[in-house]
């Protein structure tokens, strides 16, 4: 990725800012028309701030990598947190001066064959996901999101949208046990050194990415055989993806910026100019 200012000086069309508001965090990208990622930042998921907040971040990041917020001329939001939707659109519409957000949601284009019962109820992280990953990997695929909560989504052979499994994500897993049970501590996340678990700290910490990986490990597996799969493209995306995946014995592709750029090509689906 090139730096901000660099992109910014020899830019001469209008970007694309795109923002995947999830349970825990805000993941942003700016792309250029051809889909070159000239920035990308995290903010914090708090749904007590307001709209002028997210707009003073949002500036102050911008300022911090001396980025021209003047070169942004379209917005395309995707949210599973309702509550922020609002506040994120206008926050962006007052730091981006005439700027109508896209809001992923019933009636925006994504080209995707949807075949499960409630299409609409599908989160925006999911569809674009799903997205990305046909225009960039060979169906049939499946996609692994590990997030707050993990999900599982399957694309045929026929590139339609077949099957989403959610379960419990890595974070979610922690909290619960530290939560529930009164001697286990909290404890920061690392990479297995080792299949052992000698001590608490290392118990929790290989137990819940083990059994992490061994759901993604047994999902795919019982994905490959129910649909009689003898090859699958296997991606993972999320906040998680690059603790977990190491670990599994399933050949997984991590793409971290895979739901930003899946809201990228919505964008272009649905730009008029």
């Amino acid at each position: 990725m090139e730096s901000a200012s660099s992109l910014s000086k020899k830019a001469n069309e209008s970007m694309i800012f795109a923002a995947d508001i999830g349970n825990s965090s805000i993941s942003v990208g700016i792309y250029t028309q051809e889909g070159t990622l000239a920035l990308s930042f995290k903010l914090s998921c708090d749904r007590a701030k307001s709209e002028d907040e997210y707009a003073v971040m949002l500036k102050n990041i911008f300022d911090i990598y001396a980025f021209e917020q003047t070169l942004v001329h379209h917005v395309i939001i995707g949210s599973v947190v309702p509550a922020l939707t609002f506040v994120l659109c206008s926050a962006t519409q007052k730091l981006f001066k005439g700027v109508r957000p896209l809001v992923v949601g019933p009636g925006i284009k994504t080209s995707l064959d949807i075949k499960v019962d409630h299409p609409s109820e599908l989160g925006a992280d999911i569809v674009a996901n799903a997205v990305a990953a046909i225009k960039r990997f060979p169906a049939p695929i499946a996609i692994v999101d590990l997030g707050t909560a993990t999900t599982v989504t399957v694309i045929n052979k026929k590139k339609q949208l077949t099957d989403v499994f959610i379960y419990p994500g890595v974070q979610s897993s922690l909290r619960a046990v530290s939560s529930d049970a009164a001697e286990l501590p909290q404890i920061a996340l690392s990479e297995p050194k080792a299949f052992a678990g000698k001590n608490t700290a290392v118990s929790m910490n290989a137990g819940i990415l083990y059994a992490n990986a061994f759901a993604v490990d047994g999902f795919i597996k019982k994905i490959k055989l129910t649909y009689q799969m003898e090859k699958l493209s296997v991606v993972a995306t999320g906040g998680m993806a690059e603790l977990v995946t190491p670990i599994c014995e399933t050949l997984v592709t991590v793409r971290k910026h895979l739901t930003l750029k899946g809201l990228y090509y919505i964008y272009l689906k649905n730009s008029t100019n």
